[in-house]
């Protein structure tokens, strides 16, 4: 099919299937896949809006903001060995739970994000710089950060590499951007096939390799430092294998749904500990993980 990647530039794109009215193209070249055609800017807002409002009663779960305190310590670690304590902006940054983990520590953030009733809530109850929008809408200054993160959001924006430039622009020389997002060349996909939970049309617009994040990084005047696969959720895999017929658990909310159905069973916690031990174990750092994770730097003159 003769349409360039948005990523790569290459010329052709090959159709792979229809989920959901959208058809799902993937570059001959760089291996990325999305979605066509792509949504409106509207649709997509409209799209984020209504995922938020579900995200956000998970959010309240004191187990679940455990979790994502953790994660949020590694990324603001890694931040700090790299830049030091600086000025941060958090892109899809919901209800800036980010943002408030990274004052405590003594940023300077702000973030931007689409789902308006979303960022209102981190407005009003915590105070913070959320601009409503995209951040080429956003009013920021050029180069008036020290990093920039697209944790779980890259795979949300209608034109990444323009979201990304754009990020580019607001980042000091020596600036560092965090970008982790979903491995359309993972195990659990090349098992799952179409079938892959992570699959959304209507969320996920793009599904990166290592080999389109690095072609969207470089193309976006960054200097790729570093690429790893994040982790393997074995628990899912086994679920949506379980259920490999019905398309009902091609969603990551019914996996999760299923999940906790299993987990309060005896015995069960433990019996997914060793699972996900052995997995890690044999994936180590691996880009076959679930996830991709990249650090780049601005360079001078970028």
């Amino acid at each position: 099919m003769d349409r360039p990647c948005p990523l790569c530039d290459w010329p052709r794109s090959r159709p792979l299937w229809t989920l959901r009215g959208a058809t799902l193209l993937r570059c001959g070249s760089c291996g990325a896949v999305r979605v066509h055609p792509m949504p409106s800017p509207a649709a997509a807002r409209a799209a984020a809006e209504g995922a938020a409002a579900e995200r956000l009663s998970s959010e309240r779960d004191g187990e679940v903001l455990a979790r994502l305190g953790e994660r949020n310590a590694k990324i603001l670690g890694a931040l700090e060995r790299r830049v030091g304590v600086g000025s941060l902006l958090d892109v899809g940054c919901g209800r800036g739970i980010l943002l408030a983990d990274a004052r405590r520590r003594g940023w300077r953030a702000a973030g931007v994000e689409p789902a308006r009733h979303t960022a209102e809530e981190g407005i009003r109850a915590r105070d913070l710089d959320i601009r409503i929008g995209t951040i080429r809408e956003a009013a920021f200054g050029e180069a008036s950060f020290d990093a920039v993160v697209f944790s779980h959001s890259i795979e949300h924006l209608v034109d990444p590499r323009a979201d990304l430039a754009a990020a580019v622009r607001l980042l000091r020389a020596g600036g560092w951007v965090y970008i982790e997002t979903p491995n359309w060349s993972s195990l659990s996909r090349r098992l799952l096939g179409r079938r892959w939970w992570i699959i959304d049309p209507e969320n996920h617009l793009h599904y990166l390799t290592p080999a389109s994040l690095e072609a969207l990084v470089r193309r976006a005047g960054l200097r790729l430092r570093s690429m790893e696969g994040t982790h393997f959720d074995a628990p899912a895999v086994l679920i949506r294998l379980a259920h490999f017929g019905r398309d009902s658990y091609n969603d990551i909310r019914t996996i999760n749904a299923c999940r906790d159905r299993i987990m309060a069973v005896r015995g069960a916690w433990r019996s997914a500990g060793a699972i996900d031990a052995v997995v890690r174990a044999v994936l180590r750092r691996s880009r076959l993980n679930d996830y991709l994770a990249a650090w780049a730097e601005r360079a001078d003159g970028a």
